[in-house]
């Protein structure tokens, strides 16, 4: 919404709500997929990973209810069934968190241990002839000549016809464009042996000031988002003080419980400026980036990777979930030229005054001519006339 205001000024308060809206709706139909995806890939693969799909807990606090009551009601509306509001009795059965007030519930979100995620996705690739993978190897600059890109790294140069940035945070650092496009945002996480009893194991959950979960005996406890500058990028510089307020955190909502901290990290991930990704061509010589990812890797890369891949290889038959005209990089780099989608709208007159309102009901409206139609739920034109639209 906010980032829309100053990069579609031509739009009316109406469309940009509208199109804000879009956005969700395609962003969330591509990370239900992509959670599908790694399901079904572990299953298929047989990928020992400790995958469970136990769902996510996210408190919300008395200000945050209407909000929480809003986006439940959005989610509903365009058929988004993974996020609903929990009562606090059964957020305690469900998370073992004791809380005051509802609280936001994705039932089918998964966890996974992330280091053998990453080496059973290698271990897979590189039982293919044609695969190569080059571990402590710095890329430091990429050139183009003849069609072809030539990678120098620390230890030679890589031919290669397409070229995915999949660097994240680090992107800046080998394009100077994403400067203030890719933001570094410094996360961190700590870990030991302890956890509140009552609290159960795979899942996920997130209080007001924390985020983690649990393995065993083994509990995990991250917290902040802080905007870095470009030369902390990768930075590992834990904060023992947000460390031990993280774990503060759990015990406000699960009381005391004893813990022996082991590990304490962070580094940095990337944001944008409007909190979506960006996915797709770079240019026409065969550069494609997944970035700007704003903390939710886990809940894009995977899906992402294929729908670049396809586009690489020409595939065409399955779903291309992050269409150029939402997740495009010039969205961002030149939001002047970009090819935006046609705002979608719904042409019905409501009893609010001087309220914007906007749905999908699968009608496209191109600029001007929001005018004289109506359209029923199945996106049909019919005979009633609107003389404004408003929410």
């Amino acid at each position: 919404g906010k980032h829309l205001e100053r990069s579609r000024q031509d739009l009316t308060k109406t469309k940009r709500r509208c199109l804000a809206e879009q956005f969700a709706d395609v962003y969330c139909t591509a990370a239900e997929r992509n959670a599908d995806l790694i399901e079904r890939t572990v299953r298929k693969e047989g990928f020992d990973v400790d995958y469970q799909r136990n769902g996510w807990v996210q408190e919300r606090l008395a200000d945050q209810q209407e909000d929480l009551e809003e986006s439940v009601a959005a989610g509903k509306q365009r058929a988004h069934a993974d996020w609903t509001s929990i009562s606090p009795q059964r957020v305690f059965e469900e998370s073992g968190m004791r809380v005051d007030h509802p609280a936001g519930f994705s039932p089918k979100a998964g966890t996974w241990h992330p280091a053998k995620w990453v080496w059973a996705l290698l271990t897979c690739a590189l039982h293919r002839s044609n695969v190569q993978f080059f571990s402590h190897t710095k890329v430091q600059q990429i050139d183009h000549e003849s069609g072809c890109h030539l990678i120098r790294t620390n230890r030679g140069t890589i031919r290669a016809k397409h070229i995915i940035f999949g660097v994240e945070s680090y992107l800046p650092i080998l394009d100077q464009r994403f400067h203030d496009v890719i933001q570094p945002h410094q996360e961190q996480l700590s870990s030991g042996l302890g956890a509140p009893s009552a609290m159960p194991s795979n899942n996920s959950i997130t209080g007001r000031f924390f985020f983690g979960a649990r393995r065993g005996d083994v509990l995990l406890a991250g917290s902040d988002s802080t905007h870095v500058p470009d030369r902390l990028i990768g930075c590992n510089k834990p904060s023992r003080f947000l460390t031990k307020f993280s774990l503060s955190e759990y015990k406000r909502v699960y009381g005391s419980y004893r813990f022996k901290l082991t590990n304490e990290w962070s580094g940095t991930v990337g944001y944008t400026p409007d909190e979506y990704p960006i996915i797709g061509a770079l240019d026409d010589t065969g550069k494609y980036v997944i970035a700007g990812m704003c903390g939710s890797g886990s809940g894009i890369a995977f899906n992402a990777a294929r729908c670049v891949c396809n586009r690489i290889l020409n595939i065409h038959h399955e779903e291309d979930d992050y269409p150029p005209k939402y997740f495009s990089p010039s969205r961002l780099l030149d939001p002047k030229h970009h090819i935006w989608p046609n705002v979608i709208v719904v042409a019905s007159p409501i009893q609010e005054k001087d309220r914007d309102s906007c749905s999908v009901p699968g009608t496209e409206i191109p600029e001007g001519s929001i005018g004289p139609m109506h359209y029923d739920l199945q996106g049909n034109q019919t005979k009633t006339k609107v003389k404004s639209i408003r929410r």
